[in-house]
C-alpha cells in the first residue's frame, strides 16, 4: 500500500509541475492562487510534504483546471 501512495504522488508531482510549464506560470502565482504560502507549494510538489486529497482540489482551483486534466484515466467515458 504505501509504495501505491509513494508512486501516486510522484505521478501527482510530475502532472502539477507539467501544467505549470504547459501554462508558463509561475510557481508563486499558483501557490498564492491555491491558497498556499510559497514555501509549503514548493514542499508540497517537491516531495517534502505529503499531498492529500484536499491539496489536488486546491491545486486544480489554483491552475483552473478540472480533475480529469491531472487524472485522464479516471475521467468518465461518454455513453455511446
Amino acid at each position: 500500500m504505501e509504495v501505491v501512495k509513494v508512486v501516486t504522488h510522484e505521478i501527482m508531482r510530475k502532472l502539477v509541475k507539467t501544467e505549470i510549464a504547459e501554462k508558463n506560470i509561475k510557481q508563486k502565482l499558483i501557490a498564492e492562487r491555491c491558497g498556499y504560502e510559497q514555501r509549503v507549494f514548493s514542499a508540497l510538489i517537491n516531495g517534502h510534504k505529503s499531498i492529500t486529497p484536499e491539496d489536488i482540489i486546491m491545486f486544480c482551483t489554483g491552475m483552473q483546471i478540472e480533475p480529469n486534466t491531472l487524472f485522464p484515466e479516471a475521467a468518465p467515458t461518454p455513453a455511446a
